[in-house]
């Protein structure tokens, strides 16, 4: 089929009405040359037009021929299937509307957690090649000093090393296209444009963003030129932090802005949406590493962070082409032992720890496992929530077709098609899907607020859907038609016509069609107690935490910090600064002295 055929098929099919007009048109012409041959040949008017007709053999088998030819017949078929089954929805205002809000709350609660879990979970870093990216671990089974328990949230190990280790790992590697650190300083004092506003702060190797696969809409990321103990503070500043501080000057760059007191040059911005290692869009200035030193100058113990004994650089890499991770990880293994601090007999007896090369696509790895477990129970109680409304649905679809039982036997017997009444009952389903799927991915937007004001999810999360999200409602739509619209448009057919048609259809409902209805029966009921109980339970926990003592009123508190530190203040100054703030906010009216 050329192109042309197929848009005009499709120009016939969005413009039925003037391509019936046309096929009338057409067969009228045959049919009168036809009749006027016959008259040529000396038949009468009246015997003429009865031969030509005779000839065409009926002019609807010749319409429906031709309608066949287009080879779009189907596409008409499920269209006036729609048409008709939007009627009938219409005539039932009650039961549609039900069955909408039904579908809509399961699909939404569905669409809302699947969005949470790709983002937390599924979404692979978007970087080039992320499949290259590994996160470099070390484990112990030990206990004391190489003891892992303490892993943030993460109970397979630390993926932290000394800068000693690191250094050592980067130059001589000969598997890792690079290994590149980096390592959260959190949240500090940063003036741009004369204000001061609170942000979150990265500090990356020179390597970080060339290993990590980023890039920047202006100028460059940091290089190792930045990553030197005496170099140019350079900075890269996030999409965000560029349009809230600069309302996206394009003259930013090589302006300067002070964290923590300490100036340094705007040097690029990454990309909207750039979610560097974390996999998550916090860090709003990335610094070279080397400025901890500068920016935690008043802390001793963080001022020696070239130490041989202190763990902090979060360790990431990129594998060459054709090296596998057991390759890779049993050469960075040697490395790090030889580099592990001088310990007692005891503890390195106690547990010996290993480097472990771990696939990095999705990123570090702590998101992922702050966030799996909830979320995955989430999953679990909306997947099962939907099973059940979907057993509902089907249940009131077998009523609705047991009270349109003379419509189909009637039409069973006037000659329709078993399998076109299935599809007729399965459009129906397929209506009542789309449109609850629609109302669901409303309803999701307000689910995902809030289960990030639950804390099931990282605020910081780009939660808006996106085609993935898109598909996924589609194809949890098509399963729910398939889940309840289904199995009542197969035993809905199954009638007996002569039964059906009486006004005391006994003989159709027998106990052999009361079984599919017993099964839903039962699977809503096992469904609903397993539900309720755990939202008993749920609610029993909450009621719970609610009566724990505080030890205070916490009806209108505003919780609030101050961190003048940042700002070079010393520990007199800084009291004083504190009694200020109090004497200050004393004077407020409202507020109790």
């Amino acid at each position: 089929m050329g192109l042309t055929d197929l848009l005009l098929r499709l120009r016939a099919l969005a413009s039925r009405r003037r391509a019936e007009e046309e096929l009338d048109e057409e067969l009228n012409f045959h049919l009168e040359m036809e009749a006027r041959k016959k008259r040529l040949e000396g038949a009468p008017e009246a015997e003429a037009r009865r031969t030509a007709r005779v000839a065409f053999n009926g002019l609807e088998r010749v319409r429906e021929e031709c309608r066949d030819a287009r080879g779009i017949r189907w596409l008409e078929d499920i269209g006036r299937d729609l048409r008709y089954g939007a009627r009938v929805l219409r005539k039932s205002p009650a039961f549609t509307t039900i069955a909408i809000l039904s579908l809509a709350i399961g699909i939404g609660a569905n669409t809302a957690v699947f969005t949470l879990v790709d983002r937390v979970l599924l979404r692979r870093l978007p970087v080039p090649d992320p499949d290259q990216l590994v996160v470099l671990k070390w484990v112990s089974n030990g206990k004391g000093y190489y003891s892992s328990s303490n892993s943030r949230g993460d109970r397979n190990g630390l993926n932290v090393v000394t800068w000693d280790i690191f250094c050592k790992m980067r130059e001589q590697s000969r598997t890792m296209a690079a290994v590149f650190g980096f390592t959260e300083r959190g949240r500090a004092n940063v003036v741009a444009n004369g204000d001061a506003r609170i942000s979150d702060v990265l500090l990356v190797s020179g390597n970080y963003f060339p290993g990590l696969g980023g890039s920047t809409v202006m100028g460059r990321p940091i290089l190792d030129d930045d990553d030197t103990a005496n170099g140019l503070p350079a900075a890269v500043i996030s999409y965000r932090f560029w349009e809230r501080a600069f309302a996206l000057d394009s003259g930013v760059l090589g302006k300067t802005i002070y964290v923590n007191r300490q100036p340094c040059a705007v040097v690029g911005v990454t990309p909207r949406g750039f979610r560097g290692a974390t996999g998550i869009e916090t860090t709003e200035v990335t610094l070279p590493v080397r400025m901890r030193r500068r920016l935690d100058e008043g802390d001793q113990w963080e001022s020696r962070f070239t130490g041989s004994d202190i763990f902090w650089v979060q360790t990431m890499g990129r594998l060459k082409p054709r090296v596998d991770t057991r390759t890779a990880q049993a050469e960075l293994n040697n490395i790090f032992l030889q580099l592990l601090p001088n310990r007692t007999a005891g503890e390195r007896k106690a547990g010996l720890p290993k480097l472990v090369v771990e696939p990095g696509a999705r990123g570090r790895g702590f998101l992922q496992a702050d966030y799996k477990e909830p979320l995955v129970m989430l999953l679990a109680i909306v997947a099962a929530a939907l099973l059940m409304t979907c057993a509902n649905l089907a249940g009131l679809l077998l009523a609705r077709a047991s009270a349109r039982g003379k419509e189909i036997a009637f039409r069973l017997a006037v000659g329709a098609n078993r399998l076109q009444l299935m599809r007729q009952l399965v459009v129906e389903g397929a209506l009542l899907s789309a449109i609850g799927g629609i109302a669901g991915l409303a309803l999701a937007r307000w689910g995902i607020s809030a289960l990030v004001a639950m804390k099931a999810a990282p605020a910081a999360l780009a939660l808006a859907p996106d085609i993935r999200v898109l598909a996924f409602t589609a194809a949890v739509a098509l399963l729910t038609t398939l889940l309840f619209a289904l199995a009542p448009a197969i035993r809905a057919t199954r009638v007996d016509v002569a039964h059906a048609m009486k006004d005391d259809p006994s003989g159709s409902t027998g106990g052999g069609r009361l079984v599919p209805v017993r099964i839903l029966l039962a699977m809503q009921i096992a469904v609903a107690l397993v539900l309720v109980g755990g939202a008993g339970l749920f609610a029993r926990t909450l009621a719970n935490l609610r009566a724990i003592p505080l030890g205070f009123n916490p009806q209108k508190l505003i919780l609030f910090g101050v961190a003048p530190e940042s700002n070079g203040y010393r520990e007199t100054r800084g009291n004083q600064l504190f009694a200020d703030i109090c004497a200050r906010l004393k004077r407020i009216p409202g507020v109790p002295p």
